[in-house]
C-alpha cells in the first residue's frame, strides 16, 4: 500500500494479494479517515522487470455484512489465464456482479453471475487484472494476475 489515508487500517499479504482489515469494521463506529464508512486505499505492485502499477481501491462498509467467512468460500481459477476464468462460490454465497479492472483501476469488464460460473476474458490484452466480486452492495476484493 502506498500511504493513502486509510492504509494503516489494513494489511496486505504480498504473497497472496489478500487485503484484510486489521480490526473488523463496525458500521456503527467507522474508523476511516473521515468517519463515513468509506475506506480509501492505493495498492501498488512491481513486476519482476521493475514495471510498477497501482490501483486505487474504495471499500464501503455497509450495515449488512459480507457473508464470506474464509478463503475456502471463494476460488477463482485458473490463475493465470488467457481466455476465461471460473468463480467457485461455496456456502451459497450470492454475488450480484463480477467486475474486472486493469492496473490503472479502470473497469474493463463486468459480468452478471451465470449458471456455469465461467467468464470469458479472451478479448483482454495480456497483463495483470483485478477481479472484484460485488455482493448486493458489499464488495470482496480478490487480487491476482
Amino acid at each position: 500500500m502506498t500511504g493513502s489515508i486509510d492504509d494503516d487500517l489494513f494489511t496486505l499479504n504480498i504473497s497472496t494479494g489478500q487485503l484484510n482489515f486489521i480490526v473488523a469494521p463496525d458500521f456503527a463506529n467507522p474508523q476511516d479517515n473521515n468517519a463515513d464508512n468509506v475506506y480509501d486505499l492505493e495498492i501498488a505492485a512491481t513486476d519482476e522487470v521493475g514495471n510498477m502499477s497501482s490501483l486505487v481501491v474504495t471499500i464501503t462498509v455497509n450495515e449488512k455484512p459480507l457473508s464470506i467467512t474464509s478463503n475456502e468460500d471463494i476460488s477463482i481459477y485458473p490463475n493465470p489465464t488467457t481466455d476465461r476464468f471460473l468463480v467457485n462460490l461455496n456456502n451459497y454465497i450470492e454475488i450480484y456482479l463480477i467486475r474486472v479492472f486493469n492496473q490503472s483501476g479502470k473497469s474493463v469488464m463486468e459480468f452478471k453471475p451465470n449458471k456455469d460460473h465461467s467468464y470469458d476474458i479472451s478479448r483482454l490484452s495480456e497483463g495483470i487484472y483485478y477481479v472484484i466480486l460485488d455482493q448486493s452492495g458489499s464488495t470482496e476484493l480478490i487480487i491476482g494476475s
